[in-house]
């Protein structure tokens, strides 16, 4: 299959509510999207969406090569077996040393383009038992909400609640930690994310002072990752990787003892290879796989959705709810969240229904 054209689209969407990220908040998302037209005018749609803060390269960045690249891959045939996942991305793409959030949106335009081209979903073209559903957890962002959203969540029938820490004392972390494990009354779990915001002293007291709380697993709690052997050799916390993940080799995964579950975002891994890569090793070692976003729109968290049903561990709730942060997307039809979980083909559909008054056209070359 040849790729018959490239075009490249931006979007600014205005948040309900500023998002926290490193050294500050935003009260807006950008990002691109990218379209692919094959020469059987198959379509694919993929997005790259740098988040400020937590990506390494920042949105001009992804700007200035999405423009020089995009126009290269024109007339182009595509190789062979991308949809295996099992290196010929790298194969193809490697040698040009893109930012992980330009791979992610190439990767995800050239399999939706595959996918519609074998009219089938992106997630029955990666694997022959896909999920026609996937659970979500619920997210609070906000201590001085924690439990009003807590109380709401069980109402919607959320079975995982990802909670915020590491950004007041420990000593208030543990507190509200305990108030939500309270107001969860055993029937969801508690997930909680401190972003690295700990040394291994403050981790270990944190990890003490809630070893009667029923804790899922813990993101990233350490601000020094080599210290990880230490926390879990003197604690019990089951520890989750996200942004370590960045400069670990899948293959390697293994080597890090003790560690409950990976956290995909393949905006920031570089890819859906590389997740799917990550994916494949955790589950033959019992690590839960936990596909999550990085707040991107429709069409990001449709494809991640689809990811997470070909590779995601079965009946592990995912985080993909992060569409009501938005006021608006970039499609007329947004991703309904029924029962905390996400319809395949609901989101593949509201995926498709572009709001071309939301995006603009960016020249390229």
């Amino acid at each position: 299959m040849k790729i018959n054209r490239t075009q490249l689209f931006a979007y600014r969407l205005p948040l309900c509510r500023p998002l926290a990220v490193r050294d500050g908040s935003t009260d807006y998302r950008e990002g691109f999207l990218i379209l692919m037209v094959s020469d059987s005018d198959a379509v694919g749609w993929g997005e790259t969406a740098p988040l400020a803060g937590f990506s390494n390269e920042n949105i001009d960045d992804a700007l200035r090569q999405l423009r020089t690249f995009l126009p290269s891959l024109d007339q182009k045939d595509l190789p062979t077996n991308l949809v295996q996942l099992d290196g010929a991305f790298g194969e193809w793409l490697g040698r040009y040393n893109l930012f992980p959030s330009v791979q992610c949106g190439i990767e995800m335009a050239t399999l939706n383009l595959l996918a519609h081209h074998k009219g089938c979903q992106l997630c029955q073209l990666l694997t022959t038992d896909p999920a026609s559903t996937v659970a979500v957890n619920a997210l609070i962002d906000s201590a001085d909400d924690a439990i009003a959203e807590t109380h709401q969540a069980m109402r919607n029938s959320y079975k995982a609640v990802k909670l915020k820490v590491g950004r007041r004392s420990v000593k208030k972390d543990v507190e509200l930690v305990r108030d939500v494990c309270e107001a969860l009354e055993n029937r969801a779990t508690l997930r909680l994310d401190a972003n690295r915001a700990w040394n291994l002293k403050q981790a270990i007291e944190f990890a003490e002072s809630v070893e009667n709380c029923v804790i899922e697993y813990i993101e990233e709690p350490l601000a020094d990752v080599q210290e990880l052997s230490s926390l879990l050799s003197r604690t019990d916390m089951p520890v989750a990787l996200d942004e370590s993940l960045m400069n670990i080799d899948p293959g390697n995964l293994p080597d890090i003892p003790g560690i409950a579950a990976i956290i995909l975002k393949p905006t920031m891994l570089g890819g859906f290879e590389k997740a799917a890569q990550f994916a494949r090793t955790a589950n033959k070692h019992m690590i839960k796989v936990v596909v999550s976003s990085t707040f991107e729109s429709t069409v990001g968290i449709a494809a991640l959705s689809q990811l997470a049903a070909a590779f995601g561990t079965p009946g592990t709730p995912v985080g993909l709810d992060t569409g009501r942060w938005f006021k608006h997307d970039v499609t007329t039809e947004r991703i309904l969240i029924d029962g905390a979980t996400i319809s395949i083909e609901q989101a593949a559909t509201a995926a498709s229904k572009l709001d071309n008054s939301c995006l603009s056209e960016v020249k390229l070359g």
